[in-house]
């Protein structure tokens, strides 16, 4: 399921994959992805240069496939937030249902976080979230655990 987190953060952690400061970050999708990608999870860090009472929209982040020319907006199902200078994380989740077109492996990839003035994107990140893969030793494992419970 797609969902939604708004909370007081300045910190992405380090296993997301692709970080950067600013708008707009571009990669390159992973090459045999297709069959293992779950979905995908943005982590955005906003800030205010002040305080208001005001609440407004949400982020949205823009896609952009370079490799086939698709396009879509990711809009947070999100009441308005609230207008403050302390940094802020929004964290969603997109699963693999939510893209139109299955995402290949090489596709070049671009994604610009949209979000209203007074905010500003502080720096943000992408985490692909792929099936692990399953190795000889895995199976192993698996196999010898079966055998214990027999």
């Amino acid at each position: 399921y797609e969902s939604n987190i708004y909370f007081p953060s300045k910190e992405i952690p380090d296993w997301f994959s692709h970080q950067g400061m600013g708008s707009s970050i571009s990669f390159d999708m992973p090459l045999h992805v297709e069959n293992k990608l779950l979905g995908m999870t943005l982590w955005v860090v906003y800030a205010a240069k002040e305080d208001t009472a005001e609440r407004i929209f949400p982020p949205q982040a823009l896609f952009s496939n370079i490799t086939n020319g698709d396009e879509w907006i990711h809009m947070p199902n999100s009441h308005r937030i609230p207008v403050t200078r302390e940094e802020h994380s929004w964290v969603s989740h997109m699963p693999k249902s939510y893209f139109r077109y299955p995402l290949k492996g090489g596709e070049r990839m671009e994604v610009w976080i949209n979000i209203e003035e007074p905010f500003e994107v502080k720096k943000w990140g992408i985490h692909l979230v792929c099936k692990p893969d399953i190795t000889k030793d895995d199976l192993q494992v698996s196999i010898q655990m079966a055998r214990m419970n027999e």
